[in-house]
């Protein structure tokens, strides 16, 4: 009896509860757990304990309807003032380049070029794993939806769908992805339910299951791969899941590539930031990815070297981007203005002197250790060659040496010297003494016989 009322009690407890967030806002619950668990030191996705859930729980519950709305979105009609202080340090988002590249980085080669077939080979090649929370919140403050600029460092840059396509790897042409045209429900829910979905949504966890589970890389594997990647890194929502109208044109052979996903993506994020300001929720819908790698594709720094002929989602590794992080912080912080960015781009098609070398460096590099082996092996076999003719010209000569022993008996010796140069140098000094005699004090050498010496005139 007594567990009964345990239950009992429990369950109207969690019915006030899930009113009270009905009424303010589930954001605000999430904000208002956030911030504790900050208070408390505990880790923010940590796994609280039942006391501590409980112990948070009474607090949200103490709270009036004006002190909840503190913490997130307010309904309409409800009295009380809003405020910023929450939401300028809490924000939640789905976007998540981690798995993302954990499900790509394991399929296979076939894969990799049915999905390079669709244009979003850039896409699958993503080198950056991993948001930071603190540069995030600066660039989602410092972003303007209406007028598609940013400010980075005291500088305004325009941005638009270009610059999304130029950053993330996709074509800014083609037609334009609409999801508000009126399609049946009973379609929409036989497309999901097709791809493992339920109601109108597929999950993203299916489809990362679907994907590795893929036997073919045929349009069934293109058109997952597209709803995952919309669901993970270019225009996450507040769910865990992916609306099912995409399926309504994706299903259609061949029509992947005829849309603007650039366009889609960029106009998404613009949408997602402008209701995270206006509305005060916690969820920013978008690429928040996109904006970071804008940021690091922005600052000018001589000390962290990426390659700028391929797109900044390629070149820009978690490596990279740990070293601008700390060097961005030394220089003072995100919103120092002593830290240069790049006013405008150039597109990664058009190839600078400076992109030209660096290709041409990397080129060397790759061939150097084939160069270096294919030399090594010539000097090796050249080595080979020549000691196999030089042992066979000792050989040779050795057998040439026991033949003529044989033959002629010892070998003969030069004379060198000895008695008969001895011999010969002593007759030559005897036949100069009978010609002439010499005197020391005379300077004239005396001449060969038959010849005489003429004095000249004076």
């Amino acid at each position: 009896m007594e567990a009964q009322k345990r239950r009992s009690a429990k369950g109207k407890r969690k019915a006030e509860t899930t009113v009270q967030q009905t009424r303010v806002g589930r954001d605000a619950f999430f904000n208002f757990v956030k911030k504790e668990r900050q208070q408390m030191g505990k880790v923010a996705n940590a796994k609280l304990d039942h006391k501590v859930q409980e112990e948070i729980s009474n607090k949200w519950r103490k709270l009036n309807t004006a002190e909840k709305a503190t913490y997130g979105s307010a309904l309409e009609g409800l009295s009380g003032e809003v405020h910023d202080s929450v939401n300028e340090i809490s924000w939640i988002t789905r976007c998540s380049p981690d798995r993302f590249h954990r499900t790509v980085e394991k399929l296979s080669e076939e894969k990799r070029l049915a999905i390079k077939a669709i244009g979003f080979g850039n896409v699958a090649s993503l080198s950056c794993t991993r948001l930071h929370s603190q540069l995030c919140h600066c660039l989602i403050q410092k972003f303007n939806p209406d007028t598609s600029s940013i400010e980075l460092h005291g500088n305004v840059i325009r941005i638009s769908a270009d610059e999304f396509g130029r950053v993330m790897g996709l074509k800014n042409t083609g037609e334009d992805v609409q999801l508000d045209r009126p399609v049946e429900d009973e379609k929409v829910k036989q497309l999901v339910k097709s791809f493992g979905g339920n109601d109108k949504r597929v999950l993203v966890k299916g489809l990362a299951e679907q994907l590795e589970k893929c036997k073919n890389a045929n349009e069934d594997f293109q058109v997952r791969f597209v709803m995952f990647a919309l669901g993970t890194i270019l225009c996450p929502t507040s769910s865990l899941s992916v609306t099912g109208k995409y399926l309504t044109f994706l299903t259609i052979p061949g029509k992947i590539q005829t849309k603007n996903w650039a366009d889609h993506g960029f106009n998404f994020l613009c949408e997602g930031v402008r209701s995270f300001k206006a509305k005060k929720v916690a969820y920013v819908s978008g690429s928040l990815l996109f904006l970071q790698l804008l940021y690091f594709d922005s600052i000018v720094h001589g000390g962290v070297f990426v390659d700028k002929s391929v797109d900044p989602i390629v070149s820009w590794d978690n490596n990279s981007v740990w070293k601008m992080i700390r060097w961005v912080i030394k220089q003072g912080g995100f919103d120092t203005p002593t830290v240069r960015v790049v006013s405008q781009h150039r597109r990664t098609n058009e190839v600078s002197g400076v992109n030209v070398q660096r290709i041409v460096e990397q080129v060397c590099m790759s061939l150097a250790p084939v160069i270096q082996a294919q030399v090594e092996r010539s000097v090796l076999e050249l080595t080979d060659k020549v000691m196999s003719e030089v042992r066979s010209f000792l050989k040779y000569a050795r057998h040439e040496d026991v033949n003529q022993t044989k033959e002629d008996g010892p070998p003969k010796l030069r004379d060198e010297g000895g008695e008969n140069a001895v011999k010969k140098k002593g007759e030559e000094s005897r036949k100069l003494k009978e010609k002439a005699p010499v005197h020391v004090n005379n300077s004239w050498t005396p001449l060969p016989d038959g010849q005489s010496f003429s004095e000249p005139e004076v």
